[in-house]
């Protein structure tokens, strides 16, 4: 599903704020109602999981980020 997301032409068009860059940004809301029905303990694992998954894809950005902007000065 993405067409169930937003159009294609939406994202295609210049001044859309969700493409910047090549990397395309969006916000989801998980509706986790469910989740009452799973023991505490297994709820505070899967969210140490997320936060983990978070905190990991935040550095490797971050060392991204970096590289790129160390490149550019070496390179000027």
């Amino acid at each position: 599903g993405t067409a169930k997301l937003f159009s294609l032409a939406m994202i295609q068009q210049k001044s859309n704020s969700y493409v910047r860059d090549d990397t395309i940004f969006i916000k989801i809301m998980v509706d986790v109602g469910d989740m009452s029905k799973v023991p505490i303990h297994i709820q505070q694992l899967l969210i140490r999981k997320e936060e983990e998954a978070l905190f990991s894809q935040q550095s490797i950005e971050t060392d991204r980020n970096h590289d790129n902007s160390n490149s550019r000065q070496s390179s000027t």
